[in-house]
């Protein structure tokens, strides 16, 4: 009983506070002016995604919210939240509801037409489902859609479409699971004190590079525990064939971030090992830079170890680059030792690096993007808001700070560009 009285105090956050402890309902209108960010707030239990135009202002906070059910959607959005890498068009928005709802969600901007495509034949059917934990959506060339589906089937007996820990294609118009790209072939047996424990693929984010699909892998066993060398697959969708890019010294490479200014060039951002402190990141933390050709293995350009920089706090996610060598990135703190997050910018080619912003707190810093023109950078920071930094070349302005979620008062968790 206690915990479904913490679950209902937690889910009226969303509704009940802000001034009056009424908020305007989330009804899917049209915005007054082109959005250019999605953002998502999010207590993890109740959410909303808000919209903001070119120049980092407010459109609303709530374009849709966990009680949009009415809308259309059916069933409600839950805590578990993300965006696409890359969206698809700018004329909608689309998001991934996670781990036990394991949906892609449409919203057409110009209709509020919304739908939610499952991730699961075992879901459409009605059955116990396999959970997916779709983590990214991209378009493909021929109009399908790929979606990173997170988790492995552990299940023996599973249908081919169910075996998860693999590219699932889904034809967006009907809602059809089309086919599925299997990585278990990137699954390995590591050592792990004396015995041997097997981790998965787990593809996180995707890219779609000179006709390949770039994927950030975790590379993690069942229980997160244990982790397999850092690396990156490419996926070539229509045979169906998959190559491995190793990343040397590095752990946990789910994340990626397309180059603004060189079609070949992607960037990865590496944890470094699960449940550990700062220092335990450290060993595995860090980013690299690749180029993707139209054939054959990535090239890797540049790498930035934690490990070889114990001046500054390891590199571990919220990857948002610049120009060239130059990216924006995160670390995450510790709320053990009290050590916040940062912001660090780096420059891979020669490895150096600085910190330019401090949060208050731990596990506060989101995924960011810049303006089109590169003028604005963006960051969600959940003690704070959504941090405006205004750049003249690489340096950063003194942040202001936007309220993104007045009267809902629900953190700022993940921003990308539409």
């Amino acid at each position: 009983m206690t915990r479904l009285l913490l679950a209902m105090l937690l889910a009226c956050v969303g509704a009940c506070s802000g001034p009056g402890a009424r908020c305007p309902a989330a009804d899917l209108h049209p915005p007054r002016a082109t959005p250019a960010f999605a953002l998502v707030t999010s207590d993890y239990a109740s959410s909303a995604i808000a919209l903001l135009d070119e120049g980092g202002e407010l459109l609303t906070e709530a374009y849709l919210d966990s009680g949009s059910a009415s809308a259309g959607l059916a069933s409600a959005l839950s805590g578990d939240l993300s965006l696409p890498t890359e969206a698809p068009a700018p004329d909608r928005l689309l998001w991934l509801d996670r781990f036990g709802v394991d949906v892609v969600g449409e919203a057409r901007f110009a209709s509020g037409r919304v739908r939610q495509l499952a991730t699961t034949p075992s879901s459409i059917a009605g059955e116990a489902a396999y959970r997916a934990n779709p983590h990214d959506v991209l378009r493909l060339a021929d109009g399908r859609w790929a979606v990173s589906r997170y988790e492995p089937n552990l299940a023996r007996d599973a249908r081919e479409l169910d075996r998860g820990d693999d590219l699932l294609l889904l034809e967006p118009t009907t809602g059809e699971l089309v086919g599925r790209i299997g990585l278990e072939a990137l699954d390995l047996d590591v050592d792990d004190a004396g015995g041997v424990t097997r981790t998965y693929a787990r593809p996180d984010r995707m890219l779609l590079r000179q006709g390949r699909l770039v994927v950030g892998l975790a590379r993690l066993s069942a229980d997160f525990r244990v982790a397999a060398p850092g690396a990156i697959a490419l996926v070539d969708v229509e045979s169906g064939e998959v190559a491995l890019s190793s990343l040397p010294g590095l752990i946990g490479c789910g994340e990626l971030a397309a180059a603004r200014d060189d079609p070949l060039r992607v960037f990865v951002a590496c944890v470094g090992p699960t449940f550990s402190d700062v220092a335990g990141r450290r060993v595995g933390a860090g980013v690299a830079s690749l180029r993707v050709p139209a054939s054959g293995p990535a090239v890797l350009e540049w790498i930035w170890r934690a490990e070889e920089h114990p001046d500054l706090p390891p590199a571990t996610h919220a990857l948002m680059p610049l120009e060239d060598d130059v990216v924006f990135v995160a670390s995450m703190g510790d709320a053990g030792s009290a050590e916040p997050d940062r912001l660090l910018r780096l420059r891979l080619r020669d490895g150096r690096g600085d910190v330019v912003y401090s949060s208050a707190e731990a596990f506060t810093l989101g995924p960011g993007a810049l303006s089109s023109d590169a003028s604005l950078l963006l960051v969600p920071d959940a003690s704070a808001g959504v941090l405006r930094f205004t750049l003249t070349g690489d340096q950063l302005s003194t942040p202001s700070v936007l309220d993104a979620s007045p009267c809902r008062r629900l953190p700022a968790r993940e921003l990308r560009a539409l």
